[in-house]
């Protein structure tokens, strides 16, 4: 996502891709990501454990944690890219209030 290179040397925000696939198409993630130019780091959660603590039932969704663990934003991706977007300038709003 082009907004997040602007903040990526930052170290105020690291993304991960968190996937939860099924097994059988695990493999085809990565290669998923690389395509789309995507430079985050990818967690496969195929047994669904972190979707579980994070309570994240209707993927995809972004859930930002502070330093501590705790939730501090989470909203359901509807639109992809264009939601992508104008929730990750949310969450930039949401971090520089608190700084």
């Amino acid at each position: 996502m082009e907004l997040y290179d602007d903040y990526e040397d930052s170290k105020l925000i690291r993304i991960f891709l968190v996937s939860v696939d099924d097994s059988r198409s695990t493999d085809r993630v990565i290669p998923v990501v690389k395509t789309k130019g995507w430079k985050s780091d990818v967690i496969i959660d195929n047994n669904m454990e972190l979707a579980r603590f994070m309570s994240v039932y209707t993927p995809p969704q972004w859930v930002a944690v502070d330093n501590q663990g705790k939730t501090f934003f989470r909203r359901k991706i509807m639109e992809g890219e264009s939601d992508a977007e104008y929730y990750f300038n949310e969450l930039i709003t949401e971090i520089n209030n608190d700084i």
